[in-house]
C-alpha cells in the first residue's frame, strides 16, 4: 500500500508493526490522514497512524529532558507518540495518578516517561495513559549513544505506527 500511495524506499522493521519509508510531504500529520484514510478504504480497517519525520524525531531528541536516563540506562525512558499534543491538564492529571517511581513530562506530540523501576510492574500503563489523555499512544525507547550522539534507536523509529481497533 505505502508504494501504491507513492511513497519511496518502504520497509517493514520485523514484525514490530513499524514502517520507514521517504516522502516528499511536509507534513506528518497530512500523511497519518492519508494512509488511515487509505488503509480503511482499501483493506476495511480503521486504524491510527503516528509518523514522525527526521526533523521531528532530531527535535524530540534534543528536547529530551531525561539526557541521563537515555544514556545510562535506555531501556527504562520511554517516549511514547501521540495524535496530538495532550492538554496540560490531561497531564496534570496523568502525573496526579502515578503511584510509583515513574516521571512523565510532555513534549508536542509525545511524552517522555521514565520507568526508574521498569515498566513491567509499573501501574502506569499505555491503558493507564490512553485512558488518561483520551488518545491513543505507541512507544519507543529513547537512547543515546556514546559515540553517534542520541538517538531514538532511530534505526527503528523512523516510522510510522499502525495500531487497530
Amino acid at each position: 500500500m505505502l508504494a501504491a500511495l507513492g511513497f519511496e524506499n518502504a520497509q517493514t522493521l520485523l514484525q514490530s508493526g513499524n514502517a520507514v519509508f521517504e516522502t516528499a510531504a511536509q507534513n506528518a500529520v497530512d500523511v497519518e490522514t492519508l494512509l488511515e484514510r487509505e488503509t480503511e478504504r482499501r483493506l476495511k480497517v480503521r486504524t491510527e497512524y503516528f509518523v514522525r519525520n527526521e526533523k521531528e524525531l532530531a527535535r524530540i531528541i534534543e528536547q529530551n529532558p531525561f539526557p541521563r536516563e537515555a544514556k545510562d540506562d535506555p531501556a527504562r525512558l520511554v517516549l511514547v507518540f501521540l495524535k496530538s499534543k495532550p492538554n496540560a491538564k490531561s497531564v496534570s492529571d496523568l502525573q496526579s495518578r502515578i503511584k510509583g517511581p515513574e516521571t512523565v513530562r510532555a513534549g508536542n506530540r509525545h511524552l517522555y516517561i521514565t520507568y526508574p523501576d521498569g515498566q513491567g510492574r509499573s501501574k502506569l500503563t499505555n491503558a493507564v495513559i490512553e485512558k488518561t489523555l483520551d488518545m491513543r499512544g505507541n512507544g519507543a525507547q529513547l537512547e543515546h549513544g556514546a559515540e553517534d550522539g542520541p538517538s531514538i534507536t532511530l534505526r527503528v523509529l523512523r516510522y510510522l505506527r499502525m495500531t487497530t481497533y
